[in-house]
């Protein structure tokens, strides 16, 4: 992932429907919100979330669980958290 540009990314690491996800963006506000609210329009949950901000940009790192067709929902999750964090940056 560029620095100066903001991305996702999401591995398959901890089983079968755990995922880590970390995404890097320029801060701006309501950003962060937006991510959540896509999150939860996948019924994804997130039992960790941890966040740090340095410089204008902010890293969030995530462990988040898919409930019902894992690989749709993840195509689409994360298409979607790309176009978001792209046109945030």
């Amino acid at each position: 992932m560029d620095q100066g540009s903001g991305g996702i990314d999401l591995s398959f690491s901890l089983g079968s429907c755990k995922y880590n996800l970390k995404i890097f963006w320029t801060k701006r506000a309501g950003l962060f919100i937006t991510v959540l609210e896509a999150l939860c329009s996948y019924k994804v949950q997130v039992p960790s979330l941890n966040t740090i901000s340095f410089y204008g940009y902010t890293e969030s790192f995530f462990t988040i669980e898919v409930k019902g067709e894992q690989d749709v929902v993840m195509v689409e999750l994360s298409n979607l958290l790309s176009s978001i964090v792209e046109l945030g940056s």
